[in-house]
């Protein structure tokens, strides 16, 4: 989704684009395999705890929000399995109890780092960005499909605060 200030500055192009009929604008959605793995890693964890809550609760639960105690003990449940697993990929026999357990954000941390996050997911994260850009552009009315061009989707330079969507003016079609 777009923050207002960056509707704000997609809103400021109307003006020069109106004036210059020739101008078109090309949109290059972009991910940061850095920054937004570990902000996918948490969508999938957020979303599969929400399913985990409606197949204990019922199909209903859930639409108000995973409660705090409700996200821990799924966490806490993840991560039984996720050291069950471990232990049968090593051969083992779980571990009974490590001296000291770990806390809910270790647990959970442990369970983030084992979400895979995939190019695909990467390359259909950067293909949204660029879409929302579009779609803002478009349904405002002022542009036309004609002036507006989605290229395929790239990565950013990780570093930065944010991720950046590339957006290109340039003459005809």
């Amino acid at each position: 989704s777009l923050q207002a200030d960056q509707a704000k500055k997609l809103d400021e192009l109307y003006p020069s684009l109106q004036e210059q009929a020739g101008l078109r604008v090309d949109i290059k959605g972009t991910a940061d395999a850095v920054f937004d793995q570990a902000a996918l890693r948490v969508r999938k964890l957020t979303d599969r705890l929400a399913i985990m809550n409606r197949r204990e609760r019922g199909k209903t639960a859930g639409e108000e929000g995973l409660s705090p105690e409700d996200e821990q003990r799924l966490v806490a449940k993840l991560f039984a399995d996720l050291q069950a697993k471990q232990a049968d990929a090593a051969g083992k026999t779980p571990e009974p109890a490590e001296s000291k357990p770990p806390t809910a954000e270790e647990m959970k941390q442990r369970v983030l780092a084992e979400i895979p996050i995939s190019d695909a997911d990467l390359e259909f994260l950067a293909r949204q960005r660029g879409e929302t850009v579009r779609d803002r552009l478009l349904n405002s009315g002022k542009l036309g499909n004609e002036r507006v061009f989605l290229l395929d989707a790239g990565t950013a330079e990780s570093g930065h605060e944010k991720v950046r969507t590339q957006l290109v003016l340039g003459a005809g079609s």
